[in-house]
């Protein structure tokens, strides 16, 4: 069989599952727990954020950890859009009409909430039509989450542009990575998501952060958070070698 979707999800590489092993068998203390066993696992979670936040060019207070995708775009959405209206900034959600789930179930909510939602059209490629999204900032406009990389087709929209636009009219900006990657992205984003399941030694890590970013891995779970420290390591020089350790 030759597997071909990627976009979904991708196979647990070698020397990843090998990292989470001493987490899955000896390792196996709570790392909220004060004894030995316990501060060994909290110390090694600790290291897994530095890992991951060297590569990313990122502070590791920038991190927090969720126990999936969908809770990171739920917490990245509905936390941006509800902390902005509750300081009056507006009530006005932008967001694509291809949208992961995730993303569409939440702001489905907040219209519920008394947001207003604006779903954007997308032409024959599953592109964002950019003019729809000019018109449909308003002064209102607190939030617009857009997927940089579809899952079902594999269309990368304009991020840098649509994320240009937003700022310039003063509304927060998120998006959901899923499987695409790019140096540069991750500058424009005020808070983003990354599933580790999707990281690829291939992928190049050459971004900085400065936002938040929300990465699928329980904050005391250490074997899913070594996961993501070894997998970005990996993708960071499109090998599985710690050169970019702090």
């Amino acid at each position: 069989m030759i597997y071909l979707d990627h976009a979904a999800t991708t196979p647990v590489h070698p020397a990843v599952a090998e990292a989470m092993r001493p987490y899955l068998e000896d390792k196996f203390g709570n790392p909220s727990s004060l004894h030995r066993v316990g501060r060994i696992v909290r110390q090694a979670i600790d290291e897994a954020r530095e890992v991951i936040a060297s590569c990313l060019h990122a502070d590791s207070s920038e991190l927090i950890f969720t126990s999936g995708g969908t809770e990171a775009d739920n917490l990245a959405v509905f936390g941006t859009a509800w902390a902005a209206r509750e300081r009056g900034m507006g009530n006005h959600v932008v967001t694509s009409s291809i949208e992961h789930h995730a993303v569409l179930d939440t702001c489905e909510f907040l219209e519920k909430m008394g947001f207003r939602v604006t779903y954007l059209p997308v032409n024959r490629h599953g592109e964002v039509d950019l003019d729809a999204l000019e018109a449909a900032l308003t002064d209102q406009t607190v939030l617009v989450s857009v997927m940089l990389g579809n899952n079902e087709v594999g269309t990368r929209q304009p991020i840098e542009t649509i994320g240009s636009l937003v700022r310039e009219r003063g509304a927060f900006f998120s998006y959901r990575r899923g499987t695409s990657h790019g140096p540069g992205v991750a500058r424009l984003p005020d808070a983003a998501g990354r599933s580790d399941h999707h990281f690829r030694p291939q992928d190049q890590w050459t971004e900085g952060c400065g936002s938040p970013l929300c990465l699928p891995a329980c904050s005391h779970r250490a074997p899913a958070s070594w996961r993501i420290a070894r997998a970005a390591a990996a993708g960071r020089h499109g090998k599985c070698g710690w050169d970019c350790r702090v």
